[in-house]
């Protein structure tokens, strides 16, 4: 992380030393598709609601899968050291969560709950190209590497005839990749534009490791546990895919492999650009 920062900043004052810049800041919000949709917890939640659907009665919920989130901000410092050419450097954040309760028939009703939540702050670096296509309009073209922070929760519940209990597990991690996007820069006046975006952003993160909390009761015992650097795996059997939270590889499946997030996907954002000199 150090090492990306320090080039970053080192390249920006390169750039601002050696040409005269224009330096403006670009803030956007938006909603972002993050790349989950195929993703190990996404396949976990179609194996346990077919599972449950195929052995069970009186289903009532689901087990919801993440795919979209209503939250994206994103803030980047602009140096145009010639008309059409420029470097940036900027921050986002993005949230996604979603809460779940349902409900089967297993000799007397197992109720669940779920609720997952995703996040992560990236930094980044756009190299730019500036296409003008009118008097007050122009096409932003920019692409550059992303560092990325996630952190990831999952909440769990059961209560059922012979136990009742909740688990936690909480990890963060960071993730390396890349970004590309295309912007539209409609100047409302000498220093001020509208801009629309649409990026997208490819940063995988794999072994995703983090702190697992039982609390509650389980047959005639108490649980009250903590386990740390508990490892989140993908395994696949014939019944589908599920996920697994140990500190070693579990046995068991037909296929094994440590679960995995990206931490980017599609955005569409739209925000203020303010020329400052």
């Amino acid at each position: 992380m150090k090492k990306f920062v320090g080039v970053a900043v080192l390249l920006l004052f390169v750039v601002v030393a050696a040409y005269p810049s224009q330096l403006s800041f670009k803030v956007s919000y938006g909603v972002s598709m993050i790349g989950l949709n195929g993703s190990d917890y996404n396949k976990s939640a179609d194996s346990f609601m077919k599972y449950v659907n195929d052995n069970y009665s009186d289903v009532v919920g689901d087990m919801g899968k993440l795919s979209f989130t209503p939250v994206f901000f994103q803030g980047e410092m602009i140096f145009s050291f010639r008309p059409s050419l420029g470097v940036g450097f900027g921050a986002s954040y993005f949230s996604a969560s979603r809460s779940d309760a349902m409900s089967y028939m297993a000799l007397v009703t197992d109720e669940l709950t779920y609720e997952p939540k995703l996040s992560a702050f990236s930094i980044f670096m756009n190299f730019h190209y500036f296409l003008p296509i009118g008097s007050r309009m122009k096409l932003d073209i920019y692409a550059g590497p992303v560092l990325a922070f996630g952190s990831f929760s999952y909440g769990y519940s059961d209560a059922w005839l012979l136990w009742d209990y909740s688990d936690t597990f909480k990890a963060k991690g960071t993730a390396f990749g890349f970004q590309t996007g295309l912007g539209f820069d409609i100047q409302l006046a000498s220093k001020i534009s509208l801009v629309f975006d649409i990026l997208y952003r490819l940063a995988p993160w794999g072994n995703v490791q983090g702190t697992l909390t039982e609390k509650g009761w389980i047959l005639l015992w108490d649980v009250d546990d903590v386990w740390e650097d508990i490892t989140l795996w993908s395994g696949h059997d014939s019944d589908g895919d599920w996920l697994v939270f140990s500190d070693t590889q579990p046995t068991g499946y037909d296929t094994v492999k440590k679960a995995k997030f990206d931490l980017g996907g599609l955005t569409a954002t739209f925000g203020i650009k303010i020329g400052l000199f």
